[in-house]
C-alpha cells in the first residue's frame, strides 16, 4: 500500500506534469496549515520517518504567544496559515471559518484579507529563505488556498532580501498550475510509477513464467 502526505503528493505531481527536468523542487501548501513536499532528484525527500517538510511549526522568535494547533507556542502556522488569518479576520469583524473563506475574501478583494496575506506570505518568507539556502531549489511553487498575489508577493519580498543570491539567482517562484487536482496527480503517478518500475515488472514476470 502506498501513503503519503498531500503537500508530498501536490509537489509530486505540480513536479511531474510542469517541471520534469527541475533536480531540487519545493511545494509549499498555504491553506488551513503550512506544509511543504520536497522532490529532489526525481523522488520525494520524506526524511527518516516522513517528517520532512512540515515547515508550519517552525518556531518564530517573535511570536511565542501564538498557539499552534500542535500546543506549542510561536509556530510559523499559527501566525502565517488560512487558520490563523481566518481568526484574525474574525476578530477584525470579517467572518471567516477556514482558508477556503480567506480565498473568497481574497477574490473579492477584502482590503483586511488582502493586507494580512502580504503580511503573512512576508512570515513564511522568512522559513523560506533559510529553505532555499538550505537545499537550493530550482522552482519555489506556492499552493494553496492563500496562493495569490498578495501572499505571493510578501513571500517574493523577503525571500530576495534575506536567501544568499546564489541560491536565489535561478530559482522560479510560481504558483500552482494543477490547482486542486495536484494531489490526485501526485498520487496517480506514484501508483503507475510504483507498478512499473524496473524491479516490480521483472519480479512480476518471474511470477507469471513460474
Amino acid at each position: 500500500m502506498l501513503v503519503d502526505n498531500d503537500a508530498n503528493l501536490m509537489a509530486y505531481g505540480e513536479q511531474r506534469a510542469g517541471h520534469p527536468d527541475c533536480g531540487a523542487f519545493v511545494l509549499v501548501k498555504a491553506s488551513i496549515g503550512i506544509g511543504a513536499g520536497v522532490v529532489v532528484g526525481g523522488r520525494i525527500y520524506r526524511g527518516i520517518d516522513g517528517g520532512a517538510g512540515d515547515i508550519g511549526h517552525v518556531r518564530l522568535h517573535d511570536s511565542a504567544d501564538a498557539l499552534c494547533a500542535c500546543g506549542s507556542y510561536g509556530c510559523l502556522a499559527a501566525v502565517a496559515s488560512g487558520g490563523a488569518l481566518a481568526r484574525r479576520l474574525t476578530e477584525l469583524g470579517v467572518p471567516a471559518a477556514s482558508g477556503s473563506d480567506v480565498r473568497a475574501l481574497l477574490a473579492a478583494g477584502q482590503p483586511d484579507a488582502v493586507r494580512l496575506a502580504r503580511q503573512a506570505g512576508m512570515r513564511v518568507g522568512e522559513v523560506l529563505a533559510t529553505v532555499v539556502t538550505l537545499l537550493n531549489p530550482g522552482v519555489l511553487m506556492i499552493a494553496g488556498d492563500l496562493a495569490g498575489t498578495p501572499f505571493v508577493t510578501g513571500v517574493r519580498e523577503v525571500l530576495y532580501q534575506r536567501a544568499m543570491p546564489r541560491t536565489t539567482a535561478h530559482l522560479e517562484v510560481v504558483t500552482s498550475r494543477l490547482g486542486e487536482r495536484a494531489g490526485l496527480a501526485g498520487a496517480a503517478a506514484m501508483v503507475v510509477e510504483h507498478l512499473y518500475a524496473p524491479e516490480v515488472a521483472t519480479a512480476r514476470l518471474a511470477d507469471i513464467a513460474a
